[in-house]
């Protein structure tokens, strides 16, 4: 018999499943239906061989294999009794990965595993990388070798594999591994990024991943998307989080949200949350979602024409982590009746001596909608005098703002606005 050989530097599991195995002696055993690997460490170690036989299949120990003759695997003798099982950490890698979905942290997408690439790694053979695309289809079928032969083919066969320590399940299929802990990584993820894969997710792929994540994190997701998927996304959160989840989005998008709810569950929602959140709510519900009224968020700073610069900075600094970044720097000046008086910005408010008043600072007779204003006509004032926010008003009063990415939905055409992703 052949001398057994270390394993290659990098295979296919394709390359292997359905060969002969030998035991030492260079005696057929059976041949190669699987191999099992502990799912954890950040390059799979393979700690078990699923065997067929003429007595039946079996599980074979990692320690029985002395390495592999060509592509077949030689075993020690004899054949382990049939008692050998899968441990809590472990799974079958035809089985239980192959062709199913799984996340590329590194391209932000969604992929399917066509095959599984393995190589030695500090003498341990272990799974490597997910092999994707029209190169990896035509190894299983044994096609690949033919369809280099035709040169418009062999242009569309390159290897393209994905590191393995980039890739998340979304399932495993196998009751005995826990996804928690890898899904949490998902959390690093942008949350337009993460609103991609969830989109092309089933709602219990989309529960499980939403679970790992807190309250703000599925906000921030839920805001990427339009109010009637945001509704839809409400069926995958677990409905005692929905109020709380809710009460983090800006009040804007979730009141959108609530409009495409039916009034029964919309109610029961606002009833469950905080009760100064679901104020927020019902007041932006007052008006026509195609209004700068229903445009319009009431989270914005708006600040007292007689503080002094000084003053406004330490209320800011009490205020900052209850809004969104880009509502910050716009400063809106009023009068002791909430009449808009005039609008300053955060750099004007730092370089300006500290004792100065607000009404010294501002600029008097800012730009404004009213509530009625069509939501378009707002928007397009946004982009006339290249706002970052416009104030929206209710017979003098500030009531609201229309910030710069709300105005860019409304104006831009669907097809565009893949290129100007929303930033929350």
């Amino acid at each position: 018999m052949a001398t057994t050989t270390p394993f290659p530097q990098m295979f296919y599991l394709s390359d292997v499943l359905g060969r002969s195995v030998y035991d030492e002696r260079g005696r057929e055993v059976g041949r190669l239906r699987d191999l099992a690997a502990h799912i954890g460490p950040r390059f799979p170690p393979v700690s078990k061989v699923k065997v067929k036989t003429k007595g039946g299949t079996f599980l074979v120990s990692w320690s029985q294999v002395m390495g592999m003759q060509g592509n077949r695997l030689i075993l020690r003798d004899p054949i382990p009794p049939p008692e050998v099982q899968l441990d809590d950490r472990e799974l079958l890698l035809w089985r239980n990965v192959m062709d199913k979905q799984m996340v590329d942290l590194s391209g932000r997408k969604m992929l399917r595993v066509n095959d599984l690439t393995l190589a030695t790694v500090g003498g341990q053979l272990c799974v490597t990388g997910v092999a994707i695309g029209f190169s990896a289809i035509l190894k299983r079928l044994g096609f690949l070798r033919v369809a280099r032969w035709f040169p418009w083919l062999r242009r569309r066969v390159s290897d393209v594999v994905v590191p393995w320590d980039t890739v998340i399940p979304l399932s495993y299929e196998a009751p005995n591994v826990q996804l928690n802990v890898q899904l949490e990584r998902l959390a690093k993820l942008h949350p337009a990024d993460l609103a991609r894969i969830l989109s092309e997710l089933s709602q219990e792929e989309r529960s499980r991943i939403l679970d790992t994540l807190d309250d703000e994190q599925v906000a921030d997701i839920m805001e990427e998307f339009e109010p009637k998927e945001q509704a839809h996304m409400l069926e995958s959160i677990d409905e005692e989080r929905v109020p709380d989840v809710v009460g983090k989005m800006e009040p804007d998008d979730a009141a959108d949200m609530l409009q495409e709810l039916a009034p029964e569950e919309m109610n029961e929602i606002l009833e469950q949350m905080e009760r100064e959140d679901a104020d927020q709510l019902k007041e932006l519900l007052e008006y026509e979602s195609d209004s700068a009224g229903g445009l319009m968020t009431s989270d914005f700073v708006a600040v007292d024409a007689g503080l002094t610069a000084d003053e406004v900075l330490v209320q800011l600094r009490g205020r900052l982590p209850d809004l969104p970044a880009e509502n910050v720097f716009t400063i809106f000046v009023l009068d002791d009746r909430g009449t808009l008086q005039g609008v300053t910005n955060l750099r004007d408010v730092l370089v300006a001596p500290p004792e100065s008043r607000m009404r010294e600072v501002m600029t008097p007779n800012p730009v404004h909608a009213h509530v009625d204003d069509d939501e378009r006509d707002a928007a397009r004032l946004v982009a006339r005098y290249d706002l970052l926010a416009l104030p929206v008003l209710d017979e003098g009063r500030l009531v609201g703002i229309i910030t710069v990415d709300d105005a860019l939905d409304v104006l831009l055409p669907d097809d565009w606005k893949e290129y100007f992703p929303r930033e929350h």
